[in-house]
């Protein structure tokens, strides 16, 4: 995982706020598909937030699009925002 990377939580009434800080590699995509499989089943809507992020690799993009693999009606659930939102959601 890049050194400067972290995931942060917050619950706020029925909705999950995954905050991602830090530059975005192969590592750390295996951390947010791990956070989000464990999470999905703890809000109605999870909102990953990208606006923190610095560098988001190809290879981290990739392995990220690549392995995620929740069902259609988790995966709904899941909704990318901020400025790299169109470069990391797999939609």
């Amino acid at each position: 995982m890049a050194d400067n990377f972290r995931i942060t939580s917050r619950k706020k009434g029925n909705s999950l706020y995954i905050k991602l800080w830090g530059d975005f590699d192969e590592i750390s995509a295996t951390e947010l598909i791990y956070t989000l499989r464990d999470k999905v089943n703890t809000a109605e809507k999870i909102y990953v937030e990208t606006d923190y992020m610095n560098n988001l690799y190809s290879l981290g993009r990739k392995a990220f699009k690549g392995n995620f693999d929740l069902s259609p009606e988790l995966y709904d659930k899941i909704i990318f925002v901020g400025n790299n939102a169109r470069q990391i959601s797999p939609r």
